[in-house]
């Protein structure tokens, strides 16, 4: 016999310590806040204008659509008939600088920007510009007819 061998007996876990610590206790704080700060953040609604108003001075029915510069998230602003002129509200704010859209008979109309200095010193009002109907005649655009414009009012009156 080789002698006594020693064997190694497993050690006994340590009790667990269940008790919050002052520091746990703050780390679930200042997470919390985060984790709110975050979802504020996320959820809360985008900044609007109270108002929008579209003059269209030309011969077609547009949708106008607005954009911040530098982004391609486009929001729809609303419909202004021919020689109409149509108030929005609380229309999304897209900043320094608009990009806004038209589209008339389907077609493409072009874009025009306008700084947010700009549109402040016109009060909000926007009117289209002669590019728009230029560039829809170009494309062979059909004028929208008096009598379907129906979006905004018409700046002649309705005769009797």
């Amino acid at each position: 016999m080789d002698g006594p061998t020693a064997t190694a007996r497993p050690r006994r876990p340590a009790e667990l310590d269940t008790t919050l610590q002052p520091r746990d206790l703050v780390a679930v704080v200042v997470l919390g806040l985060l984790a709110a700060l975050v979802g504020w953040a996320l959820l809360r609604d985008p900044p609007r204008v109270a108002t929008l108003t579209i003059e269209n001075p030309t011969s077609y029915d547009l949708t106008v659509s607005a954009r911040a510069v530098g982004t391609d998230a486009v929001v729809s602003v609303g419909p202004v008939g021919r020689g109409a002129t149509a108030t929005f509200q609380d229309v999304i704010d897209h900043g320094d600088e608009w990009v806004l859209d038209a589209r008339g008979q389907g077609r493409d109309g072009g874009e025009w920007t306008l700084t947010r200095a700009q549109l402040e010193a016109a009060d909000w009002v926007v009117v289209v510009p002669d590019s728009v109907d230029e560039a829809l005649a170009a494309q062979g655009a059909p004028s929208t007819p008096l009598a379907s414009s129906s979006t905004g009012s018409d700046p002649g009156g309705s005769a009797s």
